[in-house]
Formats: structure tokens, C-alpha cells, sequence
């Protein structure tokens, strides 16, 4: 018994279980065969192939972005109080800082990028500016456009509304979109990325079944490439279905853009001509709402006396949110041993406003350090912060206040402290709060 791969008339290819055996008929020996097509087999094998290695993407994602994400909280925080040590004076300095800072916020997003492409983390929909998430996917992909003899070009609509999505997933749909263009001009081209507005009206619906009446964001993807041969044109968007070689596709790449476009109450069009390119069109219901602006935060607006314990086995971070938190007049306690924190806490729980924890560490997990604080004082009030979660369990909403995602600027631990102190009390400023006193380890 072996098996062995042939082509259809059409073009196709399928697998066949063949066996064969001698037999003996009216004194003639004939051979014997039997041919099972095993294709969809095959498929199946692949496709398990396929989600054991995402399974085991996914493990190594996490595992990378818990350290990665502790460096990188250590890496910005620093350099944000070197910022401020060095001064408004320090031009030179203040570019240097800067320059680090970007670095460090650019690698936590590809970070979580590879979370989200591991996990498949639920969508945060939110008022966002399509043209900045284009802008912004183009200068990522800026060196491997150009180590690939690729012209990116760019034609945005200037007055596009704000459409209701998840920015990183649409980063994510662009850059699949992008890659593969890329792949289909192996001797260098165009990518022209644009954007529209459409108006979806009674008449257009009909060519449109998948959306209802409105007003949409057109995002156009399109590539001076090959061309997707029409025989396969109904599979691209089938999980696993790659026409790249061994190695160089999961198959996954158009089935995430499906999905993702469809998340969003999208449609995703494509037309393709052999020799001439490919063209992606993907519509996007526009937001009421425009794209929210930060507001400016000032620092003395989260100035606080209360007593504050840290708990985390980064020195590096440790060191970090002390000397944040301190500086605006908190009396902070910290410790990187978790049993050790244990030990003190019940020594020190009467005059403690507020926990920070680390939820990912050795020896004792957050989680445990979280019900032992609350067995010895359980109305205390409990920051988590991780480099891996997106947020506390329901089951341990009422246990956690607040959660704090690294990596994390100092403005953004301020802000979620006072946030949570003025949750549990109304505010005195005026009223001096009693140091704890540490006790020796």
C-alpha cells in the first residue's frame, strides 16, 4: 500500500491510497488494485498540522510577551524619568529620550499584535481615523517593501469620517493584504493603498448583500501582481488554502482578513486579471461619533499622600513605578519577593491605600498574592498589571479594581491609581497620611 498524488483534467490535484495485490483467475494471474481518494484526509491532516503549530505560536507568544512586555515597561518608564530629570533646557537629550520612548511604544504594539494574532482577542471598537491606521501600517512595512523592489503609494480621502473599529485588527487586515501583494511580484511593482467614502443606498444594497443602507469607509488594496487564477477564487478566504510553497504560507493570512472584515459588519470585495494584478475593496460602516482626542493630562492633577504597596519580581519595574508613584508625593512600600510581601503586608495592611501587583511571577502567582492580601484586609484596594492579560477574569472582577497593561507610562499607572483611590473615598489633599513603616527582611 502506498500513496500517490495526480492531477484532474482540470487542473486539480487529489490523493490516492493505492494497494494492489496478484490473484489467480481460470489459471491467468491479474493484478489487483484498489485507489481510495484520500484528499479530504490529507486536508484534514494538514489543517490539524496548521492549528498545532498556531497552538504552539500562541505559547510562545505568551511567553515572550510577559518578559518582553517587563523590559519594555523598564525601557520607557526610565527614559521618561530621564526626560524629566534632564530638563525642557537639554534639546539634544530630550530627541535622544524621545527616540527611545518610540522604539519602546513601537515594540509593544508589535507585541500585542502577536498576542492578538495568537489569541484572536475580541475586537475594541472604538470612533478611529481609517487614514492614520493606513498611514501608520505603511511605515511599518516601509523596509520590506523596499527590500522587496515594492512601490507603495498612498491616496487617502482627506475629509473620510471616522469609522467604528478596532485599529490594530485593521492593521492587521492591511498588512496581510500588503504581504500578500508583495509575494505576488516576485520581480517588484506597485501597491496602491487608498480610501473613500460610499454612500450604500436602496439600489446599491442589491450589489452589496452584505451591508445595509449607509454610508461607508472604502479601503482599496490593490497590486500590479500576478493575479489570482479564477479557478481558485472561490477558496482564497478558506482557512489553510495556500497556493505558496512548503513553509512560506500558513493559509491563514485572507481567512483572518474575512473574519476581522466581517467583525466590523464589513464586506471585503476582490476582482483579480491574470498578469495585470489584484484588487481588494473592503467596506466599513462610518462612525457617528469622530475619533476621540486625548486630552492633556497634568501630572498634579494625580498627586496623592496615600500609602501605596508594589509588588513585582522586575527590579527594573519596580524601581520604575517607586520613583513615579513617589514623586508625586505617595509613600509607596516595595518588595520583588511575593512571600516576602505576604509577611509585610500583614504587618503594615492597617495603613495601606492600595496594592500594585504583578499578576505573573515566581514562587507566589498575583492571583494567590491577590486572595492572601484580601484574607488580611478585604476591603483593600488592588491594581493588577501583567505583560500578558488584557484584563482580570469575570470571576475575579471584585477581587481587582483596576488593571494595568505593560507595557505602561507613568502617566497612565498615575492616572489608574488615582482613579482607584478616589473610587474608594472622596479626596483630601490636606489630610497627611502615616508612613508605613517596613520592616526589616
Amino acid at each position: 500500500m502506498y500513496e500517490a498524488d495526480h492531477f484532474t483534467r482540470a487542473g486539480g490535484r487529489i490523493f490516492l491510497e493505492v494497494s494492489a495485490k496478484a490473484i489467480d483467475l481460470g489459471g491467468v494471474r491479474h493484478i489487483q488494485t484498489f485507489h481510495r481518494d484520500i484528499t479530504e484526509k490529507k486536508r484534514m491532516q494538514e489543517e490539524l498540522l496548521q492549528s498545532q503549530k498556531m497552538e504552539s505560536i500562541g505559547v510562545l507568544a505568551g511567553g515572550i510577551a510577559h518578559d518582553f512586555n517587563n523590559i519594555l515597561t523598564a525601557i520607557l518608564g526610565h527614559a521618561e524619568i530621564l526626560r524629566r530629570l534632564s530638563g525642557p533646557a537639554d534639546e539634544a537629550a530630550q530627541r535622544r529620550i524621545k527616540t527611545i520612548e518610540d522604539a519602546a511604544r513601537r515594540a509593544g504594539q508589535m507585541v500585542s499584535k502577536l498576542l492578538s494574532f495568537a489569541r484572536k482577542d475580541s475586537l475594541e471598537m472604538v470612533p478611529t481615523d481609517l487614514n492614520d491606521v493606513v498611514r501608520d501600517t505603511l511605515e511599518l512595512l516601509e523596509r520590506t517593501l523596499v527590500n522587496r523592489d515594492v512601490k507603495a503609494v498612498m491616496e487617502l480621502e482627506s475629509s473620510l469620517p471616522a469609522m467604528y473599529g478596532d485599529a490594530i485588527q485593521l492593521e492587521q487586515v492591511i498588512t496581510n493584504l500588503i504581504v500578500n501583494a508583495v509575494d505576488s511580484m516576485s520581480a517588484g511593482g506597485m501597491v496602491t493603498v487608498r480610501t473613500a467614502l460610499a454612500a450604500i443606498d436602496k439600489d446599491a444594497v442589491q450589489h452589496h448583500p452584505l451591508l445595509t443602507e449607509g454610508d461607508y469607509a472604502v479601503l482599496t488594496v490593490a497590486d500590479s501582481g500576478e493575479g489570482i487564477p479564477p479557478g481558485i477564487m472561490d477558496r482564497i478566504f478558506e482557512p489553510f488554502f495556500t497556493t505558496k510553497g512548503p513553509g512560506k504560507g500558513t493559509g491563514l493570512g485572507l481567512a483572518m482578513v474575512y473574519g476581522i472584515v466581517k467583525a466590523h459588519k464589513g464586506e471585503i470585495r476582490v476582482r483579480s486579471e491574470l498578469g495585470k494584478g489584484t484588487t481588494f475593496e473592503i467596506y466599513l460602516p462610518v462612525s457617528d461619533l469622530p475619533v476621540a482626542e486625548a486630552e492633556p493630562i497634568f501630572y498634579g492633577d494625580m498627586a496623592g499622600k496615600e500609602n501605596i504597596l508594589v509588588v513585582d519580581d522586575e527590579k527594573d519595574v519596580l524601581s520604575y513605578a517607586k520613583e513615579i508613584l513617589e514623586a508625586q508625593g505617595y509613600k509607596v512600600v516595595a518588595t520583588d519577593n511575593p512571600i516576602y510581601a505576604q509577611d509585610l503586608f500583614r504587618q503594615i495592611a492597617p495603613g495601606i491605600d492600595v496594592v500594585i501587583t504583578d499578576m505573573v511571577m515566581p514562587l507566589v502567582s498575583g492571583r494567590e498574592l491577590v486572595r492572601q492580601f484580601r484574607k488580611i484586609k478585604p476591603d483593600v484596594k488592588i491594581i493588577a498589571m501583567s505583560g500578558l492579560e488584557t484584563g482580570s477574569p469575570a470571576g475575579e472582577r471584585k477581587e481587582i479594581q483596576a488593571f494595568l497593561k505593560k507595557p505602561f507610562e507613568g502617566v497612565h499607572l498615575l492616572s489608574v491609581v488615582r482613579r482607584v483611590l478616589d473610587a474608594a473615598q472622596p479626596r483630601n489633599l490636606a489630610e497627611e497620611a502615616d508612613t508605613p513603616q517596613t520592616p526589616q527582611s
